[in-house]
């Protein structure tokens, strides 16, 4: 009775233990129906070469079969060819693992544990619980440097080298693997240990080169945005010296405003003295009056980088014609979140709300900024399309309005969010063609 259940059980624990690491490490959002066909098609495709006895073959079947899945899936040959090899890799170095404990650690031979099929059938499930164990740690790299680096795919063209040495080196170890396992007959303590041996360390040197590339591209990042930095606080301090020339200005002409007034009065050209007041007096001071407006907002915002940001970014707003409106009641001194991560984030949200609402008839963007008492709310909304997309298409990787592969903006926001803070909640709203960013984050106490 058990022999049934394993031959129906055991390719099921291989086929989900390949679903598994797939879905841990593509970058791609899996649909529910496809990671179901994936499985089955794995589970078919694992009892045949496993009746059969063909190891080589399942290791080129696991291969092509995860390619084919994430090329209909992402329409990218590339990354699909990497993946796949890595997911292959990852299923190789759970399975040399287990190997590893079974024979150097248990003590049991080759021949013990492919003979007693409970023991059979807990190799298996060791091997799913370390592959899933495994693929998730794989990820947790790629988000570390996906929320750090947000160009990475310019920084890595300009490191070919560490790109060659990772797909090359996926390359060589599969390669290695399926020899190993065609001409290797007989699988003792010393094959098991150097075949672990050899799968460690191509992960370890590929997590090294890896470690040192993020590193890079965060220092990049980081001398990025002081540039950044430095030109919107040029922006906003040039922004309050017009300001100042304005006023003076303004005040160099009082005395001859007064005078113009009084001419008017003592004349009794009440109707010439509405005409003065409407057409030039009236128009004249909205101007400065609007140039002061945002400004004297902003200074409630202590945070340099994220004022001459905000600021900068209200200018390019005016530039389009769009009405912009903006609220900071109390002071803010600091956020419990790091000050470029803070900065990408509000970019972000501004500029898509910016080139949401030029679409638009009636052209309006609002920032708000509410200090709480355990928390502060970044709040921005604009007016948007009848036809705007739903929140859940907005937030998938490369889907924009814009173009081919520029949607990166609010998958970034997501990324930071979910995987860098515990103490932030993003909350998106789409409703009478007004979409509603919020941005709720909680203060850390000390």
């Amino acid at each position: 009775m058990f022999d049934l259940i394993f031959e129906i059980l055991y390719p099921l624990i291989l086929a989900l233990s390949i679903t598994s690491i797939t879905v841990n490490i593509s970058p791609d959002k899996q649909e529910r129906r496809s990671i179901v066909i994936f499985t089955v098609v794995n589970y078919f495709m694992t009892i045949f070469i496993h009746i059969y006895r063909k190891d080589i073959i399942l290791e080129v079947a696991v291969i092509f079969n995860i390619f084919l899945y994430l090329y209909i899936a992402s329409k990218r040959i590339w990354r699909s060819i990497v993946i796949a090899l890595c997911a292959n890799i990852i299923f190789a170095a759970s399975d040399a693992i287990v190997g590893f404990i079974d024979i150097n650690i248990l003590n049991f031979t080759y021949s013990q544990v492919i003979s007693n099929l409970k023991i059979y059938f807990a190799t298996g499930l060791l091997i799913l619980l370390i592959s899933h164990f495994l693929s998730k740690i794989i990820r947790m790299i790629y988000n570390r440097i996906y929320t750090e680096g947000s160009n990475i795919k310019e920084y890595l063209k300009e490191n070919l080298i560490a790109i060659l040495y990772i797909v090359s080196g996926l390359f060589i170890v599969n390669v290695h693997l399926i020899m190993y396992k065609s001409l290797v007959k007989s699988i003792g303590r010393v094959n098991t240990f150097l075949n672990m041996i050899l799968i460690i360390e191509f992960i370890g040197m590929s997590v090294l080169l890896i470690h040192s590339s993020s590193k890079n591209i965060k220092n990049k990042l980081r001398q990025e945005y002081k540039e950044k930095e430095y030109q919107q606080l040029k922006e906003y301090t040039d922004r309050i010296e017009d300001m100042d020339s304005d006023l003076r200005r303004f005040k160099h002409d009082y005395i001859n405003i007064l005078q113009t007034l009084g001419g008017y009065i003592e004349t009794g050209d009440i109707d010439g003295l509405k005409e003065f007041y409407h057409n030039d007096l009236l128009k004249e001071s909205n101007k400065i009056i609007d140039k002061d407006r945002y400004l004297s907002i902003l200074k409630h915002i202590k945070i340099d980088a994220l004022k001459a940001l905000i600021s900068s970014k209200i200018i390019n707003a005016y530039s389009y014609g769009i009405e912009i409106q903006i609220e900071i009641i109390d002071d803010i001194h600091e956020l419990s979140i790091n000050t470029i991560d803070i900065c990408r984030i509000i970019g972000i949200f501004i500029d898509n709300a910016i080139e949401a609402a030029i679409l638009c008839d009636k052209k309006d963007v609002k920032i708000a900024v509410v200090k709480n008492d355990d928390s502060t709310v970044f709040i921005i909304s604009n007016s948007c399309l009848e036809d705007t997309p739903p929140i859940y298409k907005i937030y998938e990787e490369n889907f924009s309005t814009k173009g081919d592969n520029r949607g990166i903006g609010l998958k970034t926001v997501r990324y930071i969010v979910n995987e860098k803070y515990d103490n932030v909640i993003l909350n998106t709203k789409i409703k009478d063609c007004v979409f509603k960013q919020e941005l709720i984050i909680y203060d850390l106490k000390a």
